[in-house]
């Protein structure tokens, strides 16, 4: 299944089936870090983590599925792991793993999904009224100076057009992302074949990085 973004069409795909050869790593990770203040710099500690796993579907045909997160997995479970991908593009990003055996769902965070997919590249062209407030600004200052001799005025109705179009375009992006978690949740319900979110019996963990 598919569904629109912007200008472009994300695919949904769901793998499902019994899984084997389960691998979990964990890591610990140092970079270095830079703190504003005297240019200073430390060392900032992360772990990261991997689970990989075979997972045979229904028609015989095998597939190594690889998360960079920690799931609880064992041999023989039955698992749904869940992708998304831009229509015509080869890369695909995992968004959710379910297991049915223990009734988990495990799904990344809608700003994480955004990132990963580059949510803002469907809606580029969409950008015109935020330029056009920034431009506002200099452009109705000099207006003012030269032709009506009131510089602040044209400065004060740029500023006041400037803001007005930063909100305009944070509730956009904001009613965007709304639409996007809405859609997201309407294909992980369909992919799990469930008539309602999150049934009862189910635990969600949400990934945030």
């Amino acid at each position: 299944m598919a569904f629109q973004v912007g200008s472009k069409i994300l695919e949904r795909y769901v793998l499902t089936g019994k899984i084997y050869g389960v691998e979990q790593n964990s890591q610990v990770v140092y970079r270095e870090e830079h703190i504003a203040l005297n240019n200073g710099k430390y060392l900032a500690r992360s772990t990261e983590n991997k689970t990989s796993w075979w997972i045979k579907r229904d028609d015989g045909t095998e597939k190594r599925l690889i998360v960079n997160e920690d799931i609880p997995l064992r041999d023989g479970h039955e698992v749904s792991a869940i992708y998304v991908g831009w229509r015509d593009a080869e890369s695909m990003w995992p968004i959710a793993v379910f297991n049915a055996t223990t009734k988990q769902l495990f799904r990344y965070s809608t700003q994480v999904i955004a990132k990963r997919v580059s949510f803002g590249d469907a809606f580029r062209g969409g950008c015109l009224v935020p330029i056009l407030g920034f431009l506002a600004v200099p452009v109705l200052s000099i207006i003012g100076a030269t032709m009506f001799k009131m510089g602040w005025t044209g400065f004060g109705v740029g500023l006041g057009i400037c803001s007005a179009t930063f909100v305009f375009a944070v509730r956009r992006t904001s009613r965007r992302m709304g639409q996007f978690e809405k859609d997201l949740q309407v294909q992980i319900q369909t992919a799990l074949g469930w008539e309602r979110p999150d049934p009862p019996g189910v635990s969600v963990k949400i990934w945030t990085e």
